[in-house]
């Protein structure tokens, strides 16, 4: 029987980060019509009056954030990791670039390096569930299954009815090959969600490591069904 995984989007925080804190109304008059252009979808002139905000204050941190972030939405990722460094640089308790350089370095496989950034953003926010989720994705893949179940834990904590946490959780049990921990999870997000067939595929496929056939055809016969209706 083949095991399915689930993937889940990545979070980044997009338009916003601190206020503009500049001395002169002017800026702050030329960063909000930044924002106004980039909100409407305006990208490249938010960025052309966001790149002009910074060459007239090279300390603006914000504007190298709101750049960066229109940067990460027209695909530049490269652009948009290196004005969140900037960001930083100006600023290091900025909580709102360390998590969105943490997650483009996620999204670029830099898992070790990506920790760092979660973890720093913890210590500032250390309610800020996005960023031990995506620090356990981060565990995950360096498989420190412990690290990574400890994130998920707090986050279940916080919110016993987080879908992806749970499932996450249940997928780190898998790999580490504690089925009756696995089993409790996937058994949760079909609770909080009956209607999900990924859930059963994972179910199912832990039931066969058990030796529980009669359950394991059950769930596949339910995720069949599942993955057919939601064809129509």
């Amino acid at each position: 029987m083949l095991k399915k995984t689930k993937a889940f989007t990545l979070v980044l925080i997009l338009i916003g980060g601190l206020p503009f804190s500049a001395s002169a109304s002017g800026e702050n008059f030329s960063a909000q019509k930044a924002l106004q252009e980039g909100k409407q979808g305006h990208f490249e002139e938010a960025i052309r009056q966001f790149s002009g905000l910074i060459k007239e204050n090279p300390k603006n941190a914000p504007a190298y954030y709101n750049r960066a972030v229109l940067e990460y939405r027209l695909g530049k990722a490269d652009e948009a990791l290196s004005d969140f460094s900037k960001a930083i640089e100006i600023l290091p308790d900025y909580y709102q670039a360390l998590f969105n350089h943490g997650t483009l370095l996620l999204q670029q496989k830099k898992f070790s390096l990506a920790v760092k950034d979660f973890t720093r953003c913890i210590a500032l926010q250390p309610k800020l569930t996005h960023a031990y989720m995506n620090r356990a994705k981060a565990y995950k893949e360096l498989k420190d299954w412990d690290k990574a179940i400890l994130d998920y834990n707090f986050v279940i904590k916080l919110d016993p009815g987080d879908i992806e946490a749970n499932y996450s959780r249940g997928s780190v049990y898998t790999l580490k090959g504690n089925w009756d921990a696995a089993l409790r999870d996937f058994t949760q997000v079909l609770l909080l969600n009956p209607n999900d067939p990924e859930a059963y595929y994972q179910r199912a496929w832990i039931y066969e490591k058990k030796g529980n056939t009669d359950q394991a055809k059950s769930d596949l016969l339910k995720a069949a069904l599942l993955q057919k209706f939601s064809s129509f």
